[in-house]
């Protein structure tokens, strides 16, 4: 239909469970993602990606893939504290 492979599957509404997950693998799928907001890093199974939701500004969207956002948001908490 899109004459390109798909290897690489998105839970519907994010809903999966054991049995899903070994019929997506069994299916050859390389990974899968779920609705589950937050950061993948080397040790993230790959049949339970998480997302970041990605909004209209481009900018607040770099600075929260970049890390920057992380480091502002504690400093703020840390400001915070302080008061």
């Amino acid at each position: 239909m899109i004459n390109h492979e798909v290897t690489h599957f998105n839970y519907p509404a994010g809903a999966h469970n054991n049995e899903v997950i070994e019929r997506v693998k069994k299916y050859g799928y390389k990974s899968a993602v779920t609705t589950i907001h937050g950061f993948n890093d080397e040790n993230t199974d790959l049949y339970h990606l998480k997302r970041i939701e990605a909004p209209e500004d481009f900018l607040l969207f770099k600075s929260s893939i970049s890390g920057s956002f992380l480091t502002m948001y504690h400093i703020k908490d840390f400001l915070r504290s302080k008061k």
